[in-house]
């Protein structure tokens, strides 16, 4: 900045970052603390810019528009500085492009490449049968595993019946169990 009042034109940028000094007073507090790449979230949004649209760098849907004209607050901040000074015919670069729809076409096509990363990281678990299959299978591998239990808890009470109730350990005499086991297994 130059000191006064009257001598600023509003496109200092004593870090040469392409942000003007006024904008990253507005932003965070110094001439040289914004950061033109820094997009904490990865939206697609310079973090700076998120920072003056809603306070924070990680806030911005990216179609906020307190002006209601048409062009996004984040994309003003960044053209000239504030969320309603832009036009939407600006082109700075000299491309025949405006600033506006080329700022307004990178954000949609990062949101999409995002969009679709997601969907397919979705799709690839859902194809590894994870999401139902695991599920599924360790609740039949209770069931008859259970089963396998009960039936065999069962064998040993017919068999312990066979030779004439229980005796005094839990699970009947062993010997005589094994026994009867051994006979019908020689059959």
């Amino acid at each position: 900045m130059c000191g006064t009042a009257t001598c600023a034109t509003g496109a200092e940028d004593a870090d040469g970052d392409g942000i003007p000094d006024w904008v990253e007073i507005t932003a965070c507090g110094s001439t040289t603390c914004a950061d033109p790449n820094a997009d904490e979230d990865g939206d697609g949004i310079p973090d700076y810019a998120e920072q003056i649209v809603c306070g924070t760098t990680t806030c911005s849907t990216g179609d906020e528009d307190a002006d209601g004209d048409g062009i996004a607050d984040w994309i003003e901040i960044v053209i000239c500085g504030d969320t309603t000074c832009a036009t939407g015919d600006e082109d700075l670069n000299h491309d025949g492009v405006s600033d506006a729809a080329q700022l307004k076409k990178a954000f949609d096509q990062a949101k999409a490449a995002r969009e679709k990363a997601a969907r397919e990281a979705a799709e690839a678990l859902a194809s590894t049968g994870l999401t139902v299959g695991l599920p599924i299978g360790v609740v039949a591998m209770l069931f008859f595993g259970g089963l396998v239990v009960f039936l065999a808890r069962r064998k040993q009470q017919r068999a312990v019946a066979a030779l004439g109730g229980a005796s005094d350990s839990p699970g009947g005499d062993s010997t005589q169990i094994s026994s009867l086991f051994d006979e019908k297994s020689g059959e």
